[in-house]
């Protein structure tokens, strides 16, 4: 169908068990996980999955998930999660 429909599969992935659970269930290949995302009512094609993958592994990275990967965590990250008293 189109990227868009690549991108929803990967949101409701992010926010649904059951889907991560039966996806990881037979991690083969990229075709096996296509297959099992079009049985669970997506409608993307494997090349759309790879061109997926590829703008991905050639997106940049913003500021704060570059911060995340160089530091571990951010001081917006320790914040957010309440450790304040790590930073006083």
């Amino acid at each position: 169908m189109s990227q868009a429909e690549v991108e929803r599969f990967i949101d409701d992935l992010k926010g649904d068990e059951a889907l991560r659970a039966d996806i990881a269930s037979d991690p083969a290949s990229l075709a096996t996980a296509v297959k099992k995302a079009n049985t669970n009512g997506y409608d993307f094609t494997i090349e759309e999955a790879k061109a997926f993958i590829s703008a991905q592994a050639k997106a940049e990275l913003s500021d704060e998930q570059l911060d995340q990967v160089v530091g571990g965590w951010s001081i917006t990250n320790l914040l957010a999660s309440g450790a304040k008293d790590l930073v006083n």
